[in-house]
């Protein structure tokens, strides 16, 4: 439809407004449509409108907050003419549909008046006034869209700490499964993992690393004596007083029971039994809130070439079953085992 066409009536016109307006949501073709005198009032506070820039600012805003097409319904309607063949007053009540925020919003009875005139065959909107009782709001009505942003603003607030919530749930759940419950170290399954990327680098670029076997001495004993609880409460103090003796780059997890793994990077044999010497120095010579004097047999070995996870931890536990039989409380090193 045409809008500036000489045959078109008040009712063609005031209808090609509405589709332009609801449906097209377009601003130039509402622009071309709209006075250079044009005033009128909104549905909200300052929608007040004494001239076309402050119009198009509003028509602009309308168009920005609901982008979407209304599906508009006339309930009730009358055009009147004020001006024989040049001024028209339609009067109407409105129902309207459309989404903004991804949610259906419903307004029932919008009430609109638009004066329009046609001047040598060019019709003209001069004035808009678009308002909501609210004594007809109806209770389906998603009135106004204020509360609708509010509504959605919690939504996503709300949204973002469940997130957060699930967040941090799933890191405990991590470090759960990462972790000894007991000592806070890594546990077992996540220790085997770490040798095996140190296996997988050393295969690359021939680095070397030691592992050490730990393992508390007479430590059924103690549980005999002294209880599972206090027995539990050693071991805490067993690994702190360990990962004291350690590097930086040095990392102990729980091997299981009463026994502990040390992965150290970047050094041999000889070295990594230094480190064993001087833990079970350090063990020897502390003393403990139970069973105030203990110690610990440690089993050592280095990397090898063609090692797998099993072979370097069998080594090492061959070890430590010797520093057992000499004795205990002492390092023992894989490689000076005679076969």
């Amino acid at each position: 439809m045409v809008c500036n066409e000489s045959n078109m009536s008040a009712f063609q016109f005031f209808h090609y407004y509405l589709d332009t307006l609801f449906l097209a949501r377009n601003l130039k073709e509402l622009k071309a449509i709209l006075h250079d005198d044009l005033v009128g009032f909104g549905t909200g506070a300052g929608e007040v409108s004494f001239d076309i820039k402050t119009s198009l600012r509003l028509y602009q805003q309308d168009l920005s907050n609901a982008p979407n097409p209304i599906q508009y319904q006339i309930k009730k309607s009358k055009i009147q003419c004020l001006v024989e063949e040049k001024a028209y007053l339609f009067l109407g009540v409105l129902s309207l549909k459309t989404e903004i925020l991804n949610q259906s919003l419903t307004f029932n009875h919008l009430r609109l008046s638009i004066t329009a005139t046609c001047i040598h065959n060019k019709w003209s909107v001069r004035h808009v006034h678009a308002s909501f009782p609210t004594s007809e709001h109806c209770a389906d009505e998603a009135y106004p869209i204020k509360e609708l942003e509010e509504r959605n603003s919690w939504l996503e607030r709300s949204i973002a700490a469940k997130t957060c919530e699930l967040e941090y749930a799933l890191a405990d759940i991590k470090k759960l499964a990462e972790t000894d419950k007991l000592t806070g170290l890594f546990n077992r399954h996540n220790t085997d993992k770490l040798i095996n990327s140190y296996i997988n680098q050393a295969q690359l670029t021939n680095q070397p690393f030691s592992i050490l076997m730990i393992d508390a001495d007479h430590f059924k004993r103690v549980n005999d004596k002294y209880g599972h609880i206090a027995g539990d409460k050693l071991l805490v103090q067993l690994s702190q007083r360990v990962q004291q003796q350690l590097r930086k780059n040095d990392t102990i997890g729980r091997w299981g029971g009463e026994e502990f793994l040390i992965i150290c990077p970047d050094i041999g044999g000889a070295q990594a039994n230094k480190m064993a010497e001087r833990i079970c120095t350090q063990i020897a010579t502390s003393v403990f809130e139970v069973n105030a004097q203990q110690t610990v047999s440690i089993g050592v070995t280095q990397y090898q070439p063609g090692d797998t996870l099993d072979s370097l931890i069998s080594r090492a536990d061959n070890a430590l079953y010797l520093a057992k039989k000499q004795g205990r409380n002492q390092a023992v090193r894989a490689d000076h085992i005679a076969d």
